[in-house]
């Protein structure tokens, strides 16, 4: 089932979807369909045979209530292999309806006809055509469905004289190739449709997938050159960069900042004694923690090491020991089932920043600050002088 050479297509996917089409149409005539059953139980009620006349409506309701039965279950599926016998059967409800439709022309009493008998001999040729139109994505449906009606309708014009049924046989004949050449065409022409429409649909799934993986390539690549890949903190550059943005922000309002230096005291000690795979769990878990511990709108860096780079945007003097004794107490929560004893500390120095003033500056005051917390027997917050 290939109706774009060339072309990638899934035979499964395409038959599923042109069994839902061919469904979706089913539903669909149900209006016409008993339409049609009204005008010929009018014309016919005091004229056709009773029994032939009940014959048919019972018929024709019974190929109703079957196909539109199945075409709802045919509507739910999933995948082709769910479908099992469902098409095969609806395949039997067509025929049995092409049969009934075929029916009217026995109500026709003689040839030529009268205006009501008419209408039983149109009835069918409409039949034919919306059949056409119903089972365009369906091309045994067609067959299954003309063939029986035409059938029914060629064993009434046996019945006449042969001078009298000729004309007739030899329209239906020209009839019946007119619509298998249309019928062809125009199912070739629908299943066309159906496949370059879920081939549109695989490429648009296609391009979104590749879309998100280049995506999230791209937010990975970003994260590798601005992110720290132990602690996932910022790196320096991307931090000077963040505190640049945030400078010109803040000049804009008017505010000022805090930068804090934060050192993990005693760090080479934890590296000899555990050994380097318990120092960077260190580094991640007090990352972790003191990244808890300020504000959504604070920047925070890994700067070197295992010293620290925070920037608090629009605080204060107490503002800013606040968070560094949240730091400080952050960092001395951390615990390692690794490591149980180890109770790592860290030394923090601050400075106010002004944006019209360089941040070097301001580093180098929050390093002095450090420096004094050092001094002064680490694990502690020190301002600049």
């Amino acid at each position: 089932m290939q109706y774009l050479p060339g072309r990638p297509q899934d035979p499964d996917a395409l038959r599923l979807e042109l069994l839902r089409r061919s469904a979706q149409r089913e539903l669909a005539a149900i209006y016409s369909s008993v339409l049609g059953v009204g005008l010929i139980v009018a014309l016919q009620w005091t004229r056709a045979p009773t029994a032939l006349l009940l014959a048919f409506v019972a018929l024709r309701f019974a190929s109703l209530v079957h196909n539109h039965w199945l075409a709802r279950r045919l509507l739910r599926l999933q995948t082709l292999q769910q479908a099992g016998t469902l098409p095969l059967r609806l395949l039997v409800g067509v025929s049995l309806a092409g049969f009934s439709w075929g029916l009217p022309v026995w109500m026709v009493a003689d040839i030529p006809f009268s205006g009501p008998d008419l209408v039983m001999v149109v009835l069918p040729l409409v039949a034919t055509v919306l059949m056409l139109i119903t089972a365009a994505y369906w091309g045994q449906a067609m067959v299954i469905f003309v063939a029986p009606m035409w059938l029914t309708v060629g064993g009434r014009l046996a019945q006449e004289s042969w001078s009298s049924a000729w004309p007739l046989l030899a329209g239906i004949a020209v009839l019946l190739a007119v619509v298998i050449i249309y019928g062809r065409q125009l199912h070739r022409q629908s299943c066309e449709g159906v496949a370059a429409e879920l081939l549109s649909r695989q490429l648009s799934n296609d391009l979104q997938l590749a879309n998100a993986r280049l995506e999230t390539a791209l937010q990975r690549a970003m994260d590798l050159a601005t992110r720290d890949p132990l602690t996932g903190l910022l790196n320096r550059r991307a931090m000077i960069e963040r505190i640049e943005a945030e400078g010109s922000r803040l000049a804009r309002q008017g505010q000022s900042a805090a930068v804090l230096l934060l050192d993990l005291d005693h760090f080479k000690q934890v590296n000899d004694q555990h050994g380097h795979a318990v120092g960077d769990e260190v580094l991640r878990q007090c990352a972790r923690k003191m990244l808890a511990a300020l504000r959504q709108e604070d920047l925070m860096a890994r700067w070197g090491g295992e010293e620290f780079l925070a920037l608090l945007p629009g605080a204060d003097r107490t503002a800013a020991m606040q968070a560094a004794q949240r730091l400080r107490a952050a960092v001395a929560a951390v615990q390692l089932a690794t490591a149980p004893t180890l109770r790592p500390t860290a030394s923090i120095g601050w400075a106010p920043w002004s944006p019209s003033q360089p941040l070097a500056g301001a580093i180098a005051e929050a390093d002095a600050g450090l420096y004094r917390a050092k001094s002064a027997g680490r694990d502690r917050v020190e301002p600049a002088i």
